[in-house]
């Protein structure tokens, strides 16, 4: 087997590994309303193997959230906001911070800023598609429907914001330093 070859092979292998290790990840706290380990594990995937592994990774991830928990609104939200999470955070990895504060910083801010956001993407999802039960939005009124059904998930986005703030604070540095290293054992890089 050739250098490329062989690359490809640890590269989908990694992936894969990542992949399961989000499902687990999410399976293991999903008893827990918005407390996830897989945010961290994303951010620490595309920082330290890139953006091909990660998004293979990510997507593979959301192929089997859908086969465990079925097909729903929640569905485009996770589409969209897996990959460009992915996809900053690997662009978060090409700003090249010298210092480890300012890696751990950075990367708390980011993700707590993108942990925000979901909330409000989440929202307007639920607000322009529903929720199967005849709440659709039909071209009026969407402000009143959006502040309606984001109010009502506010103490769900509060505890995702702390869990993830408090993970990345303490987690992301030492994930992406092991994974760094297993990068240079398995990749040569």
């Amino acid at each position: 087997m050739n250098n490329r070859s062989r690359r490809g092979v640890i590269m989908l292998a990694v992936a894969a590994l990542y992949a399961a290790l989000y499902v687990a990840g999410k399976m293991a706290l999903s008893a827990l309303p918005n407390i996830e380990i897989v945010s961290v594990l994303i951010a620490s995937c595309a920082y330290v193997w890139g953006l091909g592994v990660a998004l293979f990774s990510v997507n593979a991830f959301i192929i089997a959230d859908t086969a465990i928990w079925g097909v729903n609104v929640w569905l485009i939200s996770s589409v969209i906001y897996w990959n460009l999470f992915a996809a900053l955070f690997w662009a978060l990895s090409r700003a090249r911070l010298k210092r480890v504060w300012s890696t751990a910083l950075c990367a708390t801010l980011l993700a707590v800023t993108c942990t925000a956001l979901y909330g409000a993407l989440t929202t307007a999802t639920q607000t322009l598609v529903g929720y199967g039960n005849g709440f659709y939005w039909t071209g009026t009124d969407f402000a009143a429907r959006f502040v309606a059904t984001y109010v009502t998930g506010i103490p769900f986005y509060v505890a995702h914001v702390a869990c993830n703030t408090v993970m990345f604070a303490a987690a992301f540095y030492p994930l992406q330093a092991v994974a760094a290293k297993a990068k240079l054992r398995f990749a040569g890089q």
